[in-house]
């Protein structure tokens, strides 16, 4: 199962600081057995939420869903922080009844300050929209487009808003139009599940505009392979319902395909692959098929690709094509990042910015949306890229 992993880290993340509380709290209290035990069946309700959410996945974006989950995370987070702080204090000053009362004291208050950010982060973190400029200085660029402005926006997860009168969604629209970019990219995971999550987001989604263009790719989320179909025939109506809404907006959608964008006597050459990943259970990108829709496969022209998974860099591009810049999204930076730190960089070499191995680059953008609306410090962005020739 996709998520089973996030189930298990949760788990245990549940189930270390219950085992500490219980212990050294719970259990020294004065009351009957059976209300001591009862303390475990707050984690089992946890884990059989997470359950029931990952077999059925609904509306992230729903009330009900979006209480539950702040809910779940003060409990899970507020109990683990404590245990972080108490526990050491338990195990180096177990005989000092002063000191522990200390760190019993300091544990309760990082746990608030933790509650504290996680309501934060569901509350407003998940909204507070931030405008990210890079700069990739090319080698090969045509002179014409020396400056050229590339708006890049990736894993919107459309179905974690509301309702198609979102302000949120609008907000993102104007905020991307005011960059005043000439070109919009968009490197995958418009939906959660399923396309119906679409269903009143048309109008504004379409009022994306770019003197050359919306482009688009797919990312693993648009597959629809994170629910149970009725039928194969189901599957394949709902991948094919997406791409046709998706190009409904005006957006130009690339699957394996690319494009030749030109300014005066001179282009370049723009790629879409569909998903490919080390981790992906599907690996539908294919790179040759892309290159061999341009003329003579692209030689000397500077090629730009996006590719939702940044992995696809290391597996494919680098050592199979002369792609110059690739775009990517994905990793969310797991929507948490304190500093430059992030526990996304456990899992991915490349997880948020520039990446260069010689003159060739890969940006990872973190996203502008939120599978589970929270945030905490990897804040929802929109990436305004500007190229800059170098000889």
């Amino acid at each position: 199962m996709p998520f089973l992993k996030y189930v298990i880290i949760l788990s245990v993340l549940l189930l270390l600081p219950d085992i500490y509380i219980y212990r050294y709290y719970i259990a020294q209290t004065k009351i009957s057995k059976w209300i001591k035990r009862s303390y475990w069946l707050l984690d089992a309700l946890i884990v059989a939420v997470l359950i029931v959410f990952l077999l059925h996945p609904i509306r992230t974006g729903a009330t009900g869903m979006h209480g539950a989950t702040i809910a779940i995370f003060i409990i899970i987070f507020g109990k683990f922080s404590f245990f972080l702080v108490s526990a050491p204090g338990r195990i180096f000053f177990h005989r000092k009844k002063k000191i522990m009362r200390y760190f019993n004291i300091v544990a309760v208050l990082f746990s608030l300050f933790i509650i504290g950010c996680v309501l934060y982060s569901f509350l407003y973190g998940y909204k507070r929209y931030v405008v990210k400029e890079i700069t990739v200085y090319a080698k090969g660029l045509p002179k014409s487009y020396d400056g050229y402005r590339i708006v890049q926006f990736s894993d919107l997860h459309i179905g974690s808003f509301h309702n198609g009168n979102d302000r949120n969604v609008k907000h993102i629209v104007d905020l991307i139009n005011h960059q005043k970019s000439d070109l919009i990219v968009f490197t995958g995971d418009l939906v959660n599940v399923q396309a119906d999550e679409l269903n009143g987001f048309q109008k504004t989604l379409s009022q994306l505009s770019a003197p050359d263009g919306v482009y688009s790719i797919l990312g693993n989320h648009d597959y629809g392979k994170y629910k149970r179909w009725d039928s194969p025939q189901a599957e394949v109506a709902n991948l094919s319902r997406t791409k046709a809404i998706q190009r409904s907006f005006g957006w130009h959608l690339l699957l394996n395909q690319s494009v030749v964008l030109h300014r005066g006597d001179s282009c370049i050459a723009l790629l879409g692959s569909e998903d490919y990943g080390e981790k992906a259970a599907y690996k539908y990108g294919d790179l040759n098929k892309a290159l061999s829709t341009l003329p003579d496969k692209g030689k000397g022209l500077y090629k730009i690709l996006l590719t939702h998974d940044p992995m696809h860099w290391h597996l494919k591009v680098l050592p199979e094509t002369d792609i110059q810049l690739t775009l990517s999204g994905h990793t969310h930076a797991m929507q948490l990042k304190i500093g430059s730190f992030s526990p996304c960089q456990w899992l991915f070499d490349e997880w948020d910015g520039l990446y260069a191995v010689g003159n060739r680059e890969l940006y990872v953008d973190t996203g502008v949306g939120a599978l589970m609306s929270y945030r905490y410090g990897a804040w929802p962005q929109i990436s305004v890229i500007t190229l800059k020739r170098i000889n």
